[in-house]
């Protein structure tokens, strides 16, 4: 059997026994543990070949498990194959290796927070804007109306069993649902000297836009978060404000985007904080 393939479905093992943390490798974006920056590379691991992406501040890298070595390390494959080898006790391409598969992830699932979002919807006659303004965490951020949001109580293993959350669709482009991102209520750190908010999203990441989406002659805000874009909204008037609960390199992807499918309106993108 080849290395490529005997390294399948065990990499998330064989990177941290070469030195990389654990904390880089996650499905979502984060500094990278060979260039740094701070949300620029992402760990998918696809097909469990420990696939990863970085777009190393302009100039892109991607690929596998052995990519992401040679990467890291600044080696060229051979390296790279060998510290594969080490990792997995391979003395011979005959020998087992002795780091376990790590089990297939759990197939991502719209249905929970389509489920949510429309529990919440079925109430066509609720005046959503006083109640997600007496939400503790729009309090804290001077939030006084739904900017698209709802309010509602959800279980889930962050923000706890029958929490009080505001709720926040999330979606494509097109319009079409794919999650939610449920905002449980703050609460005052000692360690860290600040509010800290439990959130937690249900599906999928996507976009909530707000304003004005029929005129594209107006300016478009791309922001990270649902309070930032509130913020932005309120701040600006009759604009489109994106939020893309992603991270900086997101929000600079889809201007980009977006520029180059209407590239006669101006894009902001406003960094969180």
């Amino acid at each position: 059997m080849e290395l490529r393939e005997q390294a399948r479905g065990r990499w998330h093992g064989i990177l941290t026994h070469t030195g990389i943390d654990a904390k880089y490798l996650r499905n979502r974006n984060g500094p990278c543990p060979g260039c740094g920056g701070r949300d620029r590379f992402r760990f998918d691991d696809k097909n469990a070949l420990g696939t990863f992406f970085c777009n190393g501040g302009g100039d892109r890298v991607a690929g596998d498990g052995f990519g992401l070595l040679k990467h890291v390390f600044e080696s060229d494959f051979p390296t790279a194959a060998k510290m594969v080898e080490d990792a997995l006790g391979i003395s011979s391409m005959n020998h087992k290796p002795k780091i376990p598969k790590r089990p297939p992830p759990r197939p991502k699932t719209n249905h929970n927070g389509k489920r949510l979002w429309e529990s919440l919807e079925d109430d066509e006659f609720k005046i959503w804007d006083q109640d997600v303004a007496d939400h503790p965490y729009a309090r804290l951020k001077g939030i006084q109306t739904a900017c698209g949001a709802r309010r509602g109580q959800v279980t889930g293993s962050v923000v706890g069993r029958d929490a009080d959350c505001i709720v926040v669709p999330l979606r494509r482009l097109n319009g079409s649902l794919v999650g939610v991102e449920v905002i449980g209520a703050p609460a005052w750190s000692d360690e860290k000297q600040k509010h800290v908010t439990p959130k937690q999203t249900f599906g999928q990441k996507g976009l909530l836009m707000l304003g004005n989406t029929l005129d594209d002659s107006l300016d478009v805000h791309i922001t990270e978060g649902w309070a930032d874009a509130c913020s932005i909204w309120r701040m600006h008037g009759n604009v489109l404000v994106i939020a893309v609960f992603r991270g900086l390199d997101t929000q600079i992807q889809l201007a980009e985007f977006l520029d180059g499918k209407f590239p006669t309106r101006r894009y902001f993108v406003a960094e969180d904080g």
